[in-house]
């Protein structure tokens, strides 16, 4: 039979939005089929669980507010005693009005550029162009992300594309590679 931790370290964070990720302490926690719940609303488990611990996703669809965490196993179910605080999730990425987006708007592979926006420093911060990831080049602000141009084809119109914990958004305005 599955069996957390005493509270309060049953799991760790204690609060979080959906995306994060969440460790569950235990015991007899990898037995067979093994599922996670937040609330009744299913989890994606992350990585394998072992016999004293599972780390599952806090899943999208849930109003902000406690519940309590489930996990099932082939040898039956545990219910934490205390609640997660589910958090608002963050507001999706967005670029600046079209024109400044991003400076300069030419280079060459390794070219330093600075995109310009809201919504930038949030976990999970990827930045690409044309489908290839850029390396960050200083500090992320929430308003900045200093990039350096990575390899790829050279011409116009090559786009970026920000991905944070809460959403996407692609530049509208085209970077040249020369």
């Amino acid at each position: 039979m599955p069996a957390f931790v005493a509270a309060p370290n049953e799991f760790a964070p204690k609060q979080g939005p959906p995306g994060q990720n969440v460790t569950l302490n235990g015991r007899n926690l990898n037995l067979g089929t093994v599922s996670v719940a937040f609330g009744s609303v299913a989890a994606t488990i992350v990585g394998t669980p072992t016999p004293t611990s599972i780390t599952a996703a806090v899943p999208g669809g849930l109003a902000p507010g406690a519940v309590r965490i489930t996990v099932t196993t082939t040898g039956g179910s545990a219910v934490t005693q205390g609640t997660f605080n589910v958090l608002a999730p963050p507001p999706p990425p967005v670029f600046a009005a079209p024109g400044g987006q991003f400076a300069p708007k030419t280079g060459p592979v390794g070219q330093a550029v600075t995109l310009n926006g809201a919504g930038f420093s949030q976990p999970g911060l990827q930045v690409m162009l044309s489908g290839v990831a850029c390396p960050l080049n200083g500090a992320v602000t929430d308003s900045t992300i200093p990039i350096k141009i990575p390899a790829v084809a050279l011409g116009p119109g090559q786009q970026f594309t920000v991905t944070t914990a809460g959403g996407s958004a692609t530049s509208t305005d085209g970077f040249t590679v020369v």
